[in-house]
């Protein structure tokens, strides 16, 4: 059809174009089902076919392959598409065939048998999925050929470059006729299976996202159900466990390893007394081969936090239950509105109340004045936050009592701060029966130690 006399500037430029064409058409491609997608790399390489000679639509198509290969994961593609440009180049050149028909025989003869070698017996899928590919490919194979057919026959792109080629015979009406059959028949069918190819995606995410909320809901219920057995368990084991002494029992150790061997979802399971010192566990002992019985878990991050859940169900919510007796409560918090509502609370419970807007305050304050407890907010910006600030305040008062508070989620600061002995955590936003059982818990908790201690 056509051939280069010589490769000038322009030619030159349009050619690294048209390279780089064949790459973006097969990036930029249209997705039809999952895994299938209309490409148009091949477009730039039948172009490049006609005008500069196999060899360099050789190398345009391994270009745009190259994109194929990371598209689908397998290299099969690449290999049909590089020889539907050598088989298509040879008879173009040589025999000086029609290129959309040339194409179409590809296809018929050689396209459609190999992608039922690589695919079906190779890569082993189905023969439904293998032969949505053989229509798809061969489709999209010979709608390139007609859209390169047209640009280089009919709109002669090289003129518009100004490209000088040799032109060796001319259009016949046989071969316009057949052009315009084909673009007639494979446009509209081109745009109908896109278009079904958009609407079976659609329909596809319906029927999965249908499964998976019937699958959420019924794993849902799964976990409810086994939350429910889990959790009735572990109240009937407290329960059985408040009706003895809080001592170290055999009953009390036969219980709780009946319970774990009844749920073994359990890691392990033990019971705690107040001061977090466990009185049975099974395992009886651990990897090392030393007693579970006698450990104290009063560091953990979860204690405190079980200890007020403790409280709030045990306790009578009267407010006369935890009444401060005019004990001194250092409240400390950056934010004005929350020390205002601290403050409010603790006075209304019977505490003395001061307060500071930072941990440097907080310090300062309390190196001449004595304090029975303080409310230590975690996050306080600028500035240090609860942990340096309590840190600080242990140099000066070793034995200094507090609780912390935050309005967010537990962290490892909040962990280590407890494990310097903070007594307690409770979340914000205040409730006067939170804050008023955590601070007298806290309280006489010091108190109980202190007595025992001298």
């Amino acid at each position: 059809m056509f051939q280069i006399k010589n490769l000038n500037k322009k030619a030159t430029g349009a050619l690294i174009l048209f390279i780089g064409l064949g790459f973006l058409g097969n990036y930029y491609s249209i997705p039809l089902f999952y895994g299938v997608d209309f490409l148009f790399g091949s477009i730039a390489a039948l172009i490049v076919l006609c005008i500069y000679g196999i060899g360099w639509g050789l190398l345009t198509v391994i270009a745009g392959s190259i994109y194929t290969y990371f598209l689908w994961g397998h290299p099969y593609a690449a290999l049909i598409f590089i020889s539907e440009i050598g088989f298509v180049g040879y008879l173009v050149h040589q025999k000086q065939k029609n290129l959309l028909l040339v194409d179409g025989i590809f296809w018929l003869v050689a396209g459609i048998p190999m992608i039922y070698l690589f695919y079906h017996t190779v890569m082993q899928m189905d023969t439904v999925a293998t032969t949505l590919i053989m229509l798809k490919q061969s489709i999209n194979g010979i709608f390139n050929a007609l859209v390169a057919s047209f640009a280089v026959e009919y709109l002669r792109i090289h003129k518009l470059m100004s490209m000088r080629i040799v032109k060796e015979g001319k259009i016949s009406l046989n071969e316009l006729l057949f052009n315009l059959l084909v673009a007639v028949v494979l446009i509209p069918a081109l745009v109908i299976t896109v278009l079904d190819g958009r609407e079976e995606i659609k329909r596809i995410e319906n029927t999965v996202i249908s499964s998976m909320t019937s699958l959420s809901t019924d794993l849902r219920k799964h976990l409810g159900y086994w939350y429910s057995q889990h959790l009735h368990a572990v109240k009937e084991l407290a329960r059985l466990a408040g009706q003895t002494s809080m001592v170290p029992s055999e009953e009390l150790q036969r219980n709780v390893e009946a319970v774990k061997r009844g749920f073994p979802d359990f890691h392990n399971m033990h019971v705690a007394d107040l001061r977090a010192t466990t009185i049975a566990f099974y395992p009886p002992v651990n990897r090392k081969g030393e007693s579970t019985i006698g450990l104290n878990f009063s560091d953990t991050l979860f204690f405190p936090a079980a200890r007020q859940e403790v409280l709030r169900e045990t306790m009578q919510l009267n407010v006369k239950d935890y009444m401060g007796g005019g004990q001194t409560i250092l409240v400390v918090d950056d934010v004005k509105e929350q020390r205002e509502i601290a403050s409010s609370m603790l006075n209304t419970l019977g505490y003395t109340v001061e307060t500071v807007g930072s941990g440097e305050e907080a310090v300062e304050y309390i190196k001449d004045n004595h304090v029975d407890l303080v409310v230590l907010d975690m996050i306080m910006d600028p500035g240090m936050d609860g942990l340096d600030t309590y840190r600080k305040i242990l140099e000066k008062r070793p034995n200094q009592k507090a609780i912390i508070v935050s309005g967010f989620a537990e962290t490892d600061r909040v962990r280590e701060a407890l494990s310097l002995g903070a007594g307690g955590y409770v979340r914000k936003p205040y409730t006067l029966a939170g804050i008023g059982m955590a601070v007298k818990a806290e309280i006489e908790r010091k108190r109980i130690t202190v007595s025992g201690a001298t």
